[in-house]
């Protein structure tokens, strides 16, 4: 990803053409790292910029030396006024002829009739078995931490436990998904409960109050949220979650 900012740094904005860029990419550019960390953050910038047209998917064994996936990256900075705000996925990966000897592992290559049906489904943009066009926004997601209260038997469910308690406690008694919830802090009075941000309210000694469970960590999930237009539809990517919050808690 890195070479393709390095394209993507000399592309021209001051001219009626601008720039369109091609580059031959293997499959990690598509998926490596999570949401908020380096290559994510650049294909979220190429895309929330508008730039990426389409991606290419060729035959496998296309090169010398290796069998894997390849995806060519089209990127401009002027796209035609239909293709704004959507991305175009060709699948061409059966689109190939066989070589009469292999070179190493490449086996195939793309002759001019393959060419050519690769750039015609590319200029018609339309919607075909080979050819999927989604919105910029079907490509965004958050990955969140979901964490579930450690539950176990036996223990009382209007104090709090030390962290010293608590490791004491995970060692020595048995978990049940029906157990009593281990607090670890309890808040002021009227401190609003929020579930998705941990705090839930229970009542001690006959009063509400906001509590912190002990989170179990062998129950830990980081699910990724998809929702195309949910910003644009005043929505939080949080709201997915509360029911899941509710129902643990």
């Amino acid at each position: 990803m890195v070479f393709l900012v390095n394209m993507l740094s000399k592309m021209k904005h001051d001219t009626l053409l601008g720039s369109r860029i091609a580059e031959v990419h293997n499959g990690s550019s598509l998926f490596t790292e999570d949401a908020g960390q380096g290559e994510s953050n650049i294909r979220r910038w190429i895309i929330e910029n508008d730039w990426l047209e389409a991606i290419v998917a060729l035959p496998l064994n296309m090169f010398y030396n290796t069998g894997i996936a390849t995806y060519v990256w089209v990127v401009t900075n002027r796209k035609p006024e239909h293709r704004k705000g959507r991305v175009q996925l060709i699948d061409a990966t059966q689109w190939c002829k066989p070589l009469r000897k292999n070179l190493g592992k490449k086996n195939c290559e793309l002759s001019e009739e393959d060419i050519r049906r690769v750039l015609d489904t590319f200029h018609k943009f339309e919607e075909t078995e080979q050819s999927k066009i989604f919105p910029n926004a079907a490509f965004g997601y958050w990955k969140v931490t979901v964490e579930r209260p450690l539950r176990l038997k036996g223990i009382d469910t209007e104090r709090t436990y030390t962290p010293k308690e608590i490791k004491a406690l995970r060692e020595t008694v048995e978990r049940a998904d029906d157990a009593p919830l281990v607090i670890k802090k309890i808040h002021k009075p009227g401190t609003a409960p929020d579930p998705l941000r941990g705090l839930f309210e229970v009542h001690i000694h006959g009063k509400p109050r906001a509590v912190e469970y002990e989170p179990d960590t062998e129950l830990r999930d980081t699910p990724c949220l998809c929702r195309p237009g949910i910003e644009d539809l005043g929505g939080e990517p949080a709201d997915d979650l509360l029911p899941e919050v509710e129902a643990t808690a």
